[in-house]
């Protein structure tokens, strides 16, 4: 297969969030759910600047900005993504931003997309 360049490239990928057990007969573990989120590659120049800007924040609610903007900028589209009564949720803006709130959609998301970048197959299971 000819390697084919492109203006933009976006893919998708698995993404596995380990969430605190609700059940108290299983305090203290974790719940495993998965779904796909469409990433879209950014070029090196795009990296280096967000990594410099990042580089230069002191304040930390600046740096969360900085952090959420960046996750905003290659997060395209979302599936597999339910609220608590099993209906599915769009992917939006505000639907994004309201998961980013939680710290373990947040690293989920973050380990999926630099596992992305590595070159490799998925790890089943993340």
């Amino acid at each position: 297969m000819d390697f084919q360049i492109t203006k933009t490239f976006a893919y998708w990928w698995p993404v596995t969030v380990s969430i605190p057990n609700p059940d108290p007969d299983h305090a203290g573990t974790v719940m495993k759910q998965t779904f796909k989120m469409q990433f879209e590659a950014i070029d090196r120049d795009a990296q280096i600047e967000n990594q410099q800007k990042l580089d230069a924040l002191i304040d930390a609610k600046e740096i969360v900005k900085n952090e959420h903007d960046f996750l905003r900028l290659v997060c395209k589209n979302w599936s597999g993504v339910v609220d608590d009564t099993k209906s599915p949720v769009s992917f939006s803006d505000q639907a994004f931003r309201d998961a980013l709130q939680k710290a373990w959609f947040r690293e989920a998301v973050y380990a999926a997309y630099n596992e992305s970048l590595s070159g490799k197959d998925a790890r089943l299971g993340n």
